[in-house]
């Protein structure tokens, strides 16, 4: 018999107690995360490991944004195919059509509620497995 892996997701945000709130959640429904503070952190974690399952990013990132790695994910074949829930304090309209055009999979906005963010979550997973 096959051992299927729970699903994987990494979280990067520089908030620790976003991550902690996220980890939280996540572990709710099954889903294990790691989380990375800076783009840096993220990029090498990316490199080094499997990829993850979905990725859940914040746009305001210390030294480079989150559109920053979004567009670096885009352009790695490896990479390009993990979906990307943006969970930011970020409300302008024109930086949400920038972070759909680069093929997000959501746009959330800071504070989400618990049902949202996990139905993102969902639809990430979903999209990941078909």
């Amino acid at each position: 018999m096959f051992k299927t892996h729970a699903p994987r997701i990494l979280v990067i945000d520089d908030d620790p107690e976003v991550c902690q709130l996220m980890h939280v959640l996540l572990r709710r429904i099954g889903v294990q995360s790691q989380s990375a503070a800076t783009a840096e952190r993220a990029e090498q974690l990316l490199r080094d490991l499997p990829s993850p399952d979905g990725i859940i990013l914040d746009l305001m990132l210390p030294h480079r944004s989150g559109l920053e790695v979004l567009s670096w994910l885009r352009a790695r074949p490896a990479l390009r195919d993990i979906p990307v829930a943006v969970l930011t304090a970020c409300t302008e309209t024109s930086i949400q059509r920038q972070v759909m055009a680069l093929g997000a999979c959501a746009f959330l906005t800071k504070p989400s509620g618990v049902r949202e963010i996990i139905g993102a979550v969902r639809a990430m997973l979903e999209a990941r497995s078909a």
